[in-house]
């Protein structure tokens, strides 16, 4: 068997440099994924506020809709070139929404309940309730 270690200074140095080199990598992984791991909590509370605001833009919609012809049946609302909604309706005076709103490809549900009077006009708007639908 060649005994690779013949010189003992360089065995050593080697192997020093082995650990440094294996420390590091350790290191600068572990800051990469703390990093990755902070955008991607960023960017989900970025969609998520963006997700809410645009379910509220959707809210607005379908009660415009709703308040030009009552009877209105609810359907695909392109809010924007990276986010829709789909909005479904049941009830008559009292009216729930249930909004699908999809931004990037972010999808959350929404229920939201107004209240309708005789001449269309709506009232009482809330956005009731969301979840996330992953």
């Amino acid at each position: 068997m060649i005994n690779l270690f013949k010189n003992k200074d360089g065995a050593v140095a080697l192997m020093a440099v082995l650990m440094v080199s294996a420390i590091l990598i350790i290191v600068v992984l572990g800051m990469s994924d703390s990093q990755l791991s902070g955008s991607k909590k960023y960017f989900n509370n970025y969609a998520e506020k963006t997700i809410y605001y645009l379910a509220e833009a959707c809210l607005e919609e379908a009660i415009i809709r709703i308040e030009r012809d009552t009877s209105y049946p609810g359907g695909l609302v392109t809010l924007s070139s990276d986010s829709s909604c789909n909005i479904s309706i049941s009830g008559t005076s009292f009216k729930n929404l249930n909004l699908t709103v999809e931004y990037l490809n972010y999808s959350q549900n929404y229920l939201g309940n107004i209240s309708v009077t005789q001449n269309g006009q709506a009232n009482n708007v809330a956005l009731l309730n969301w979840s996330k639908v992953n």
